[in-house]
């Protein structure tokens, strides 16, 4: 296969997208093995806002530790917070 300019194109654009997933999947496997994430690292996960990570922390329903004005939480919080959402899946009943 000859090397033209459309093809060379082509080529980039498939490393820079296979780049960008390499990259995702390297911040997911950090974010795995970490112990605590940041407020940050929260609001990256779960797209949510600082303010609504400050509500849930004010209304005890997710847990953190504060270390002067830096908040950190752990697996543990997160994942008993991700518990204590969870709604089962549902079908709604088909329609006749």
């Amino acid at each position: 296969m000859e090397m033209n300019e459309q093809n060379f194109m082509d080529l980039v654009k498939c490393v820079t997208l296979l780049r960008r997933e390499v990259v995702q999947i390297g911040k997911h496997i950090a974010a795995e093995s970490k112990p605590f994430y940041t407020n940050q690292e929260m609001m990256d996960m779960l797209g949510v806002s600082s303010p609504t990570l400050k509500k849930w922390r004010d209304e005890g329903q997710l847990g953190y530790s504060q270390v002067g004005l830096i908040y950190y939480y752990s697996k543990k919080d997160v994942v008993k917070f991700l518990s204590d959402t969870h709604l089962d899946a549902y079908a709604y009943p088909e329609k006749r």
